[in-house]
């Protein structure tokens, strides 16, 4: 019982976040899981290993999505939210589609070592996206540091003139 309401807590903690302060602690807890994610899977291919990878794995895809989506949505007016939701969840799981099927044939071709070591590089260009935003919450300008990184749907308000 308890063990199914740990997926569910993000929500709730990002919906009582206005300022994006837990949104963006929770992507980062959500980067740090995928982390030791990786290194528990290099570290060997017993089943053990193999079960705690995959439960790190999808605790930290839940905090890193999560977390995301809702700095992401800061950057939109309340009437621009819905859209951008939309275009954003689409481009998320259009890509986790493709990276499926591509985990899928790197694994079975060039073996389990790889697949972990390849995904440092998305993971640590996302960990730089997350401390540039953290920066630039911390010195009070973060609306014009996320403003870039988000799919344009109509105007934004932090592009307004």
């Amino acid at each position: 019982p308890r063990a199914k309401l740990l997926p569910d807590l993000p929500p709730y903690a990002t919906a009582l976040d206005k300022a994006g302060w837990w949104a963006l602690r929770l992507a980062c807890a959500g980067v740090l899981l995928f982390l030791l994610c990786i290194a528990i899977a290099l570290s060997g291919e017993s089943l053990h290993h193999y079960t705690v990878a995959l439960f790190l794995l999808g605790v930290g895809w839940n905090f890193l999505f999560t977390g995301a989506t809702a700095l992401a949505l800061t950057a939109y007016r309340p009437e621009e939210k819905d859209k951008a939701q939309g275009a954003l969840n689409f481009c998320i799981f259009a890509v986790l589609a493709v990276s499926s099927l591509a985990s899928g044939v790197l694994v079975t071709t060039q073996g389990w070592t790889l697949l972990n070591v390849g995904s440092l590089l998305p993971l640590g260009l996302t960990a730089l996206a997350l401390g540039w935003l953290a920066v630039g919450q911390r010195h009070g300008n973060a609306p014009s540091t996320i403003a870039p990184v988000v799919i344009k749907m109509g105007r934004s308000r932090w592009l307004e003139p």
